[in-house]
């Protein structure tokens, strides 16, 4: 057996491994929850009376107060369902999501980075000054602004078909890296692409650039494990893993994945999109067959509001509170008119949903056609209402 084969087979023992104790530890809690509520229901009329007025506030409180919008339904029904059942396991799962330590620096780290990308706009107003734009981009621009995002010109931006060309273009721009590389993906995975990648950035960090990658758990653990990041760790890459999936087990923290992918440099460039950092991402392996993902590279101002949002998920990651968002400011202005904006979102902005926001009124600003492409085939009520009423506004 090659040692390439075995490491891989380590790696994939290692996180089946976890898999399945995290899987044998969710079923001892569901059983522990059952025999609990049980227990409970079983002593008297007046302890089941109380636990179905106890069931009405807490359909109350988290009709109100619970901060995600996709999972506030299923804690409804299942607590008026089955009271006590419902609100140990609430209690247990879904309140608070993951330790208030943690959810206060979220939501400050968050803070910190849009109003540092509001200072940096305002303290370069040359640079945030809007331009004239139709009425459906005057009316999206404007939303952004109000959820603090502000757009940018002096950016210029390349759209990329695929993501071979978007990764020849950005390891080249790497080697020349002077300042910063910041990389973020939701699956990392060694290979031809990734040993492209790696020399790159051991060079740079020879010379002292500060090179960070933050990848996710749930993407990355067939495919990197603790071993694989403290070697990189020791070539002076800087590596962190977005909210493993053991550490969170009592309040299944588990579906909070990082999606977001960057390569920054310098904050003079940025890049993303739809890839990830393994072969498949750039065709030079087609397990799948032929990938199909776009990608976009912004150079100049509104790479700012890459760093800012890349930087506050390391905050997060790391739980370390930096306070240096300032330091990594753009320093390459290109003299172009293009009004850029760059946002993100995240549980720390719920109910509020900048993206989906933005998209619904990118469709509804729609005159004369809309071309829709989805990676998957569901699509959500909100997204057919607006189409049904843009079909009903534009019936041609």
């Amino acid at each position: 057996m090659s040692h390439k084969q075995s490491i891989l087979r380590k790696l994939f023992f290692n996180a089946s491994t976890r898999l399945v104790i995290l899987a044998v530890l969710i079923l001892l809690q569901l059983i522990f929850v059952g025999t609990l509520s049980y227990f409970l229901d079983s002593l008297s009329v007046i302890v089941t009376i109380f636990s179905y007025i106890l069931g009405i506030i807490f359909c109350l409180v988290i009709s109100v107060r619970h901060d995600n919008p996709s999972t506030r339904i299923f804690w409804l029904i299942l607590i008026a369902m089955v009271p006590t059942f419902g609100i140990i396991l609430y209690l247990m799962w879904g309140f608070p999501r993951h330790g208030f330590r943690r959810h206060a620096l979220e939501h400050q780290s968050q803070n910190e980075a849009l109003s540092a990308l509001r200072k940096f706009a305002d303290d370069y107003p040359e640079y945030a000054k809007v331009p004239e734009l139709k009425n459906g981009e005057k009316q999206i621009s404007r939303y952004l602004e109000t959820n603090k995002y502000p757009g940018f010109s002096h950016t210029t931006v390349d759209y990329f078909a695929d993501g071979e060309s978007l990764f020849d273009t950005a390891i080249e721009e790497m080697k020349h890296a002077q300042r910063t590389i910041f990389i973020a993906f939701f699956i990392l995975r060694p290979g031809q692409l990734w040993d492209r990648v790696h020399p790159v950035l051991c060079e740079r960090a020879l010379s002292g650039i500060d090179i960070r990658i933050l990848v996710d758990d749930a993407g990355t653990m067939f495919h990197v494990d603790d071993d694989l990041m403290d070697k990189w760790r020791k070539e002076g890459i800087h590596i962190e893993s977005f909210n493993p999936t053991h550490k969170y087990i009592n309040n299944l923290y588990l579906n909070y994945r990082n999606h977001q992918k960057f390569i920054i440099i310098d904050s003079d460039i940025g890049y993303t999109g739809g890839i990830n950092l393994s072969d498949e991402y750039a065709n030079i392996t087609a397990p799948l067959g032929h990938w199909k993902d776009t990608g976009v590279r912004l150079k100049g101002a509104a790479v700012f509001g890459m760093t800012t949002t890349f930087i506050s998920m390391w905050e997060q990651t790391t739980e370390v509170l930096t306070h240096s968002f300032d330091r990594y400011r753009p320093s390459v202005f290109p003299n172009e008119k293009t009004w850029t904006h760059v946002f993100a979102d995240g549980p720390y902005n719920n109910p509020a949903n900048p993206v989906e926001g933005m998209i619904y009124r990118m469709m509804e600003s729609a005159s004369e056609e809309l071309l829709i492409t989805r990676r998957y085939a569901y699509c959500p009520n909100s997204m057919s209402t607006s189409i049904s009423t843009l079909i009903s506004k534009c019936p041609n």
